[in-house]
């Protein structure tokens, strides 16, 4: 008569329990990559080079001012650094002034980048943000003002 046991994996053959742990571990790690992967973001403009920029402005609303950015290796700099995680369609729920930067590249082509603290705004794709590369260029443009 056949045993029954409570585990089923306690009854498979030992190639076959070796197998299931094997897949089960190879489960996990690609969960775990997939997390990593997710939650380092990406850096959009990482490759952007002044060199590419032939103008750049800025508005700021609140003062709704817009101001000529001369400065295009500063801006690069500032734009490398900022990365984005996955898409996210809350822009409007946030308040507080917001700052889009308009870049009329050497080919003809403008891309613009509007952001808000947490949230990216890139051509006019939303995206959830990390928050120091934001507020360090929010700072930069706001000093711009003052100049």
């Amino acid at each position: 008569m056949a045993q029954f046991t409570a585990n089923k994996a306690e009854g498979l053959a030992p190639p076959k329990r070796k197998l299931l742990l094997a897949i089960v571990c190879l489960l996990l790690i690609l969960a775990v990559i997939v997390v990593f992967v997710k939650a380092k973001g990406k850096k959009p403009f990482q490759d952007l080079e002044a060199s590419d920029i032939s103008a750049a402005s800025v508005e700021l609303v609140p003062p709704d001012t817009t101001v000529q950015i001369t400065e295009l290796e500063e801006l690069a700099g500032y734009l490398n650094d900022i990365v984005v995680y996955e898409k996210d369609n809350s822009y409007n729920d946030y308040a507080g002034q917001t700052v889009t930067i308009t870049l009329t590249m050497k080919d003809g082509f403008k891309k613009k980048i509007r952001e808000n603290n947490l949230l990216a705004v890139i051509d006019g794709t939303d995206y959830k943000a990390k928050y120091e590369p934001l507020e360090t260029l929010n700072r930069y443009v706001n000093n711009l003002l003052e100049e």
